[in-house]
């Protein structure tokens, strides 16, 4: 199955959503969630997609490269990128979901290699709540 088809296999069925963050989010069907500019790609109980929200330009305009080589982190399944900003989300897809619940053993969970990533990132990925939509 193709990471996008299980993007949209595993959102929410009422996720957050908005089409300005500043005016806040909105519980919606997944269908209408999906005509909006930000959507919450994983529910409250398991992590099935990693987003990495990128601060500047997905792709460097004078090399033509990808954020994510520059950062020593692997191609991701795919990107979202806003036309005028060029910034955008990177976003991995987990073949298994990871638990956050009570019931969760995060004991031998290889969560993107926690090594190599900060504390701050670690609770970004688990914490993300809102990312790009990517269709």
């Amino acid at each position: 199955m193709a990471a996008l088809e299980r993007f949209l296999e595993h959102l929410p069925t009422r996720p957050y959503c908005t089409d300005d963050l500043t005016t806040g989010l909105q519980i919606r069907p997944k269908a209408t969630a999906l005509q909006r500019v930000y959507l919450q790609p994983n529910g409250p109980g398991m992590v099935w997609a990693m987003v990495y929200d990128v601060d500047r330009r997905v792709v460097d305009p004078h090399r033509l490269a990808p954020v994510w080589e520059d950062a020593g982190m692997p191609e991701p399944n795919f990107a979202t990128i806003n036309r005028a900003s060029g910034r955008g989300h990177l976003v991995y897809m987990l073949e298994a979901g990871v638990c956050k619940t009570s019931a969760a053993k995060l004991k031998g969970v290889p969560i993107a290699n926690r090594r190599s990533l900060s504390s701050s990132q670690k609770k970004e990925v688990l914490e993300n709540l809102i990312s790009k939509v990517p269709v």
